[in-house]
């Protein structure tokens, strides 16, 4: 039986996210036409709507739509939903993290990219990409980022970025920071935009 959810809190969750709807597939395992369907419609299965809440690292119950069955009821009836819906959003979470990577994703890397311009935070997103290869996202049309990330034998790991800002016509690469990180430290550059705006970049990766 579908479950009816919150239209514009997935979205919101993915623009916060900087996500594309293709990338929120990726990473929550689904068809980007099932994200699609579920983003125009709002109706999502169980198995489903596990997935996305996972791949935002929330509770399904967060992402319901106020006018659904499961947030409808009251009092006791309530509680109980809401217990067994953290009881299994929490079990999925932890299936996740040691099936998706241990799985699906093995020789993938994921790359945590905090932006801010000045002391301003403009974007927070995250880059997946096989090992050697590279990943891009954007952030407010202004700023493009590549990232190649590879896993070094003493379990760092090497981050090539490629930072491009847009002039009004094209991007252009700015900056090309080469960074070793260890698995899940931060590493931080900070690069003047085409107008001497400084931005910063921190790079986290995550095993």
């Amino acid at each position: 039986m579908d479950m009816q959810l919150n239209k514009d809190q997935l979205r919101r969750e993915r623009e916060l996210r900087a996500w594309s709807q293709s990338h929120l597939a990726e990473v929550a395992g689904l068809s980007m036409r099932t994200v699609q369907r579920i983003e125009t419609s709002g109706s999502a299965s169980l198995e489903s709507a596990k997935a996305i809440a996972a791949a935002f690292d929330t509770q399904v119950e967060a992402l319901l739509a106020q006018d659904d069955p499961a947030v409808e009821n009251s009092g006791a009836a309530k509680k109980s939903i809401s217990k067994r819906l953290s009881a299994l959003a929490a079990a999925v979470a932890v299936a996740a993290a040691g099936l998706w990577w241990s799985q699906a994703y093995a020789d993938q890397i994921k790359v945590d990219l905090a932006v801010s311009e000045g002391e301003k935070p403009i974007a927070s997103v995250h880059l997946l990409n096989e090992a050697g290869e590279s990943s891009e996202t954007k952030v407010d049309d202004r700023i493009k980022v590549k990232v190649t990330s590879t896993k070094q034998s003493d379990g760092n790991v090497f981050v090539d970025a490629q930072v491009y800002f847009y002039d009004g016509k094209n991007y252009q690469l700015k900056a090309s920071p080469k960074l070793l990180v260890a698995n899940k430290q931060s590493a931080a550059v900070s690069i003047d935009g085409l107008d001497g705006k400084a931005f910063h970049f921190i790079f986290t990766p995550q095993l």
